[in-house]
């Protein structure tokens, strides 16, 4: 019996290791990595998305000491306490939904000036 599983092993991998591949797997592309803007400013980026977008509700003049968004003192604390991308990139309850959305490009620079720490 021990003869007959050992020649039965080394019959399958003689011919199991001894052929040769006949097709050829392409090794996936990488998916290229999204670089981050590390240019981007409050004065030259962000402040007309925020015209835009955000102060027409959110002025400080309106809310008193709630949430103003109409200078770079004020979006500079929602930004580093994480308010401003809790609501716009998590919730995604901001802008609300029957008001003008940032495009895509727009998402894009506001999360990258986010990330490269909220540069005036």
């Amino acid at each position: 019996m021990k003869k007959v599983i050992i020649l039965l092993s080394s019959a399958i991998i003689y011919f199991g290791c001894g052929k040769k591949a006949t097709q050829v797997v392409a090794t996936p592309n990488p998916k290229p990595t999204q670089t981050i803007d590390s240019s981007l400013t409050y004065t030259a980026n962000i402040k007309p998305l925020m015209n835009m977008y955000c102060v027409k509700c959110h002025k400080s003049e309106t809310y008193g000491n709630q949430v103003g968004l109409n200078n770079y003192q004020d979006v500079k604390k929602y930004a580093t306490n994480g308010e401003i991308n809790k609501h716009v990139f998590v919730v995604k309850n901001m802008p609300p939904r029957n008001e003008p959305q940032l495009s895509t490009i727009e998402l894009s620079q506001l999360s990258d000036w986010l990330k490269t720490g909220t540069k005036e």
